[in-house]
């Protein structure tokens, strides 16, 4: 793998039934600008072949990543549901 984010790109990619993504950050992982950039790609590459989400879900988002939140959300237009929770699950 290039990265420790590398596979959400493939994942995106190769999912054509994907409709619905939930991530939940934890203490042992991190949502970092290596994650908004390989999932920017893989939204990227869904709406090339004609794919888009109707859902998206996440918990504990860090707070200071606003303009790369949206460069994941920009290639789905037509979202029905955004859901941002900023409580850790416990």
């Amino acid at each position: 793998m290039k990265s420790n984010h590398y596979w959400l790109m493939q994942v995106l990619g190769r999912m054509p039934q994907l409709h619905t993504v939930k991530f939940h950050k934890n203490t042992d992982n991190s949502i970092s600008a290596d994650f908004f950039k390989f999932m920017a790609k893989g939204m990227a590459y869904m709406k090339k072949e004609g794919r888009e989400l109707k859902k998206m879900s996440f918990t504990a988002m860090p707070l200071n990543t606003g303009d790369q939140f949206y460069s994941i959300l920009k290639h789905h237009p037509n979202l029905i549901c955004l859901d941002v929770n900023r409580e850790p699950l416990r």
